[in-house]
């Protein structure tokens, strides 16, 4: 990634309106959370061509990172503006509304993304961590298995589902996405928890 950066500025000296090497860059330097100059690289291109929706994307997950969730929305509305058949902004916009706990508006681009693209294993994913937050178990259970269904090894996934299980008392499927949340991700946060919550079941 270093190398390519450093092309990309060897062509920026040469040519400092090139939007394509400046976009390039900018998805670089996201990739290695070097958030002020994404931002400032995006920032270019927006002078040079305001309508150009992979600067707004790119900005905005750049504020979504540094929790600028407020600036984040903006841009991913802009994206949305500019290209509205892309499922991206919307899957982007709708994690900054859950942050913000808008969890309506967050089911509505979650919603969105899914009609675009119906294999968005992502945001089937996070519209059934949205439904678990509105104490609607079975729409989370059911959002999950679609996106388990894509996605074999979604370890999030068995995780939101097994929570959604195991606040509708179904102990045996709760443990056993638990095992498997544990299996293809080791290191989890929630091990303990589940470690816990297993040794009450017998497991």
């Amino acid at each position: 990634i270093d190398a390519a950066i450093i092309c990309f500025n060897q062509v920026f000296e040469l040519d400092p309106k090139n939007t394509e090497n400046l976009n390039n860059r900018a998805g670089l330097q996201l990739l290695q959370k070097r958030l002020p100059e994404t931002i400032a690289d995006c920032n270019r291109i927006l002078k040079i061509d305001p309508q150009y929706p992979s600067a707004y994307l790119n900005r905005g997950r750049a504020h979504q990172e540094k929790k600028n969730h407020a600036k984040a929305i903006l841009d991913f509305g802009r994206t949305i503006e500019i290209t509205p058949n892309d499922p991206r902004p919307f899957l982007y916009r709708g994690n900054s509304f859950m942050e913000n706990k808008r969890y309506q508006k967050a089911f509505a681009d979650y919603s969105q993304a899914i009609l675009i693209d119906p294999r968005n294993f992502e945001s089937y994913r996070n519209r059934g961590f949205v439904h678990l937050k509105m104490n609607r178990f079975r729409n989370a259970i059911s959002d999950c298995s679609r996106a388990i269904e894509i996605h074999p090894n979604l370890e999030s996934a068995y995780l939101v589902r097994g929570i959604a299980h195991r606040s509708l008392q179904e102990h045996d499927k709760a443990s056993l996405d638990f095992k498997n949340h544990l299996k293809l991700h080791p290191e989890s946060s929630q091990r303990n928890q589940i470690e816990a919550y297993l040794k009450t079941q017998g497991q």
